[in-house]
């Protein structure tokens, strides 16, 4: 006996969503010809609570700094950023070379001592977007 071939069936949908624990920053930093343009989310989770904060720390200070980036911890991000603008304000960088020695020099402490002790090791990984205009740069008024 001949059967007819049977009908083609849809796949099955599927009712899964996005995993609901995945925290994350949107952060963007663009370099234009008159400067640089950052940009950022303002919202930040810890367990069920949400808050609007200002990702984007600024220096009022020589030389100008802007920091931006993503961390699971927001108390790590704030202790890195408020380590990098005190030793700026310390010891101004002159150029790109010292800039990169000094953001080198304070994150590789802060891993070495203050997070090492942290119990999630897995909450310690950042990612920053760093913009400082060194001092050689920077125009006499």
């Amino acid at each position: 006996m001949i059967r007819p071939f049977p009908k083609p069936r849809p796949f099955p949908r599927s009712n899964l969503r996005l995993p609901t624990g995945k925290r994350m920053t949107i952060a963007i930093g663009m370099r234009c010809a008159g400067g640089i343009v950052f940009g950022a989310d303002t919202e930040e989770c810890l367990g069920d609570m949400r808050r609007r904060v200002h990702k984007i720390p600024t220096g009022d200070f020589v030389p100008a700094t802007m920091i931006t980036g993503a961390c699971l911890n927001g108390h790590l991000m704030d202790t890195a950023v408020e380590r990098i603008f005190d030793r700026l304000q310390k010891s101004p960088a002159k150029n790109s070379e010292a800039i990169g020695a000094l953001l080198d020099n304070v994150m590789v402490g802060l891993y070495r001592r203050e997070f090492k002790a942290y119990p999630d090791q897995e909450s310690t990984e950042m990612k920053l977007l760093v913009a400082v205009k060194p001092t050689e740069c920077i125009a006499p008024r």
